[in-house]
């Protein structure tokens, strides 16, 4: 299996013969909670992924059978038998049996934009309120079927750096005819009738940077908070003036008790509460080895002691008790996007797997899972896993993390500790897309490290080591797109190297990525893996939308292989056992197989675990009838009754 960016794992022991099975790790990224107000045990979480019910105060959790993607649930308190999710894409959907079945309620997209919010009328179940990117407030007087914009007096337009802030909008608790909205342009408004008009209400504002969060007191709904990259401000006088309330923090969203509204809780970078209505703060972590991006608050209003809070690829954290204590409530909740597997070559039962922020590693077969990092690492995303072929004990973690020059972080122990060997130092947002060892020499390490700044990334391009980490030299000679999605080592010649980027461009280097030359544009698509045949080393192959390109004279020169394959990306490639003919190729259309060199492709698995993306495809080195699969739900196993050869 080759290097794009990403990893994950399963064994033998928990697959069922002919279907694929799902058994975590869990988690996911998770950014808003509903809650049932006469049944303290009916919670919904929405993820990037889908949404989930818990009927047990989320200590387990289901997916909720709609379309995939992002939604925003709300629950009228007055009338709690009609629940409705909302969704960008998809439009909004109903369910009057407390979640249990859904119904296409309003096929309205709005507009087609980004929807980002939506909130009732406390007074009036018929009256909603619902913002989005581009094209301002919308607003529906019959439960949500239809919906017409109110943007007078607005200033919306030209908007040109989604989605980086975040619109919002709050309805007055005692009064729905007070609407405040906060748009992208970093203003907050305010409307005294229904939406008809809009003033601004910003005087004291000083939102240089993003802006995530809005948020109106429940017990008092003059008071306000905003909050961002700029930390979080306050008004008590129903926006007329607004006053910094000094954090040094950056918000994505608030929590306020709904019978103490002076606590007041606050996420994003790292987790804060206020006792005194946000006059001071102090900092809590949710998960002592998570430290990262957390995207949502709630308190439960029927149990204020209850807390959730939502990770950002982390999962699901509960307190019960105003958090003073957490703890992670992730089951049964498969929504953690997996983006690479990687198997201990040298220890069966033993796998590895990247998703959201944490690696995962499993010593019995992907029966159960735990951390890898533990907190040695603060890192904001993991993108890709590498462990070395001759020594399992040395393993390679890239991820995105801020100040850390490109966040590569090394093990020689077998993930006990941990140290950062970045290829930059003192930037703010460094990343990288991949990590690749040197298949012979342990000291040598390729990545593909990124700058993350004013909402750019600038592509650095590949940077090697040869003292495992301590020094880097970037190896950019002859590289013009700097993009590096990808990077492969030939495994016969280590000098031999290939490197691929999201705009299609292919280059390869036979002096150990000391000069780079550009080979034959493919299909112009981003290049999403590289493989090379362990029976001949001059035979490769790579992925890209769709196709499958064929090398047999080093990548000279390439032919497209991809009859029986279906217009979609294809995002990962696996060789079966050593020796066979057989090659998988995974990714948004399911798994398929050619065992005659790519000529023919065929489904394989049923087409693979289901409708959704799968980003790598591993056969397990031990047992050639277990395949493993990561995908945007977690790691799928799949055990083949009779071996394909």
């Amino acid at each position: 299996m080759s290097r794009i960016c990403f990893i994950f794992v399963f064994f033998v022991s928990i697959a069922s013969a002919d279907s694929w099975v799902n058994h975590g790790p869990y988690g996911g990224s998770f950014q808003s909670f509903a809650f049932h107000p006469q049944k303290e045990n009916l919670i919904f979480a929405s993820g990037l992924e889908g949404l989930f019910r818990s009927t047990d105060t989320g200590k387990t959790w289901s997916r909720v059978n709609l379309p995939p993607g992002e939604y925003v649930i709300r629950i009228h308190p007055r009338n709690p038998s009609s629940i409705l999710a909302a969704s960008s894409g998809h439009g909004i959907f109903r369910s009057n049996d407390l979640g249990e079945t859904w119904e296409l309620f309003s096929r309205y997209t709005f507009e087609g934009d980004f929807f980002h919010d939506l909130e009732f009328d406390p007074k009036d179940p018929q009256v909603l309120y619902a913002v989005s990117f581009y094209n301002g407030v919308f607003k529906s007087i019959d439960g949500g079927i239809t919906w017409s914009q109110k943007n007078s007096g607005l200033k919306w337009k030209n908007i040109s750096n989604c989605c980086a802030d975040i619109p919002q909008v709050e309805v007055d608790p005692n009064n729905g005819r007070i609407v405040y909205v906060l748009l992208p342009n970093r203003i907050i408004y305010r409307s005294s009738d229904a939406a008809e008009s809009w003033k601004p209400a910003n005087t004291g504002l000083k939102f240089t940077k993003e802006v995530h969060a809005l948020k109106i007191d429940p017990k008092d709904s003059m008071a306000l908070y905003a909050g961002g990259a700029n930390g979080i401000v306050r008004t008590i006088n129903a926006g007329k003036n607004w006053r910094s309330r000094r954090c040094g923090c950056y918000i994505w969203s608030f929590a306020i008790n709904p019978v103490d509204s002076r606590e007041v809780y606050g996420v994003g970078e790292g987790a804060l509460k206020s006792t005194d209505a946000g006059a001071s703060w102090q900092w809590f972590t949710p998960h002592p080895f998570l430290n990262g991006i957390l995207l949502g608050v709630a308190v439960h209003p029927l149990n204020p002691h209850i807390v959730f809070v939502g990770g950002f690829g982390g999962g699901i954290f509960r307190s019960i008790d105003s958090g003073r204590t957490w703890e992670t409530v992730n089951e049964k909740l498969d929504s953690l996007n997996v983006v690479r597997l990687a198997a201990d070559p040298s220890h069966s039962g033993r796998f590895f797997a990247v998703g959201g922020q944490q690696a995962f590693e499993s010593r019995d077969g992907g029966v159960s899972w735990d951390l890898l990092l533990k907190g040695q690492v603060s890192t904001f995303w993991i993108s890709d896993l590498a462990i070395h072929p001759k020594d399992p004990n040395l393993i390679a973690v890239a991820g995105y993390r801020k100040k850390s020059g490109g966040a590569i972080s090394l093990s020689n122990d077998g993930g006990k500790t941990w140290q950062m060997k970045s290829p930059f130092s003192g930037v703010n947002y460094g990343c990288s897309h991949c990590v690749v060892f040197d298949p012979v020499n342990p000291q040598i390490i390729y990545a593909a490290p990124f700058l993350k700044q004013d909402q750019k990334s600038l592509s650095q391009g590949i940077a090697k080591t040869k003292d495992q980490g301590k020094t880097w030299k970037l190896i950019n000679k002859g590289i013009v797109d700097k993009d590096i999605w990808i990077i492969a080592v030939d495994p016969a010649n280590t000098n031999f190297l290939f490197a691929g980027t999201g705009g299609g461009k292919l280059y390869r280097s036979e002096n150990g990525g000391d000069s780079w030359n550009t080979l034959k544009n493919l299909d112009g698509s981003s290049i999403r893996d590289i493989v090379f045949d362990d029976q001949d080393p001059d035979t490769i192959y790579i992925s890209t939308y769709s196709s499958i390109f064929k090398s047999t004279n080093g990548g000279n020169d390439w032919v497209r292989k991809s009859d029986g394959l279906p217009e979609a990306w294809l995002n990962s490639l696996s060789f079966g056992p050593a020796g066979s003919k057989e090659l998988y190729a995974a990714g948004e259309a399911g798994v398929f197989l050619t065992q005659d060199g790519g000529e023919h492709w065929k489904s394989f698995g049923n087409e693979g675990p289901g409708p959704f993306a799968i980003w790598t495809i591993l056969t397990d080195p031990t047992n050639p009838k277990h395949h493993l699969a990561g995908t945007d739900r977690g790691v799928f196993s799949y055990l083949t009754e009779e071996h394909t050869e």
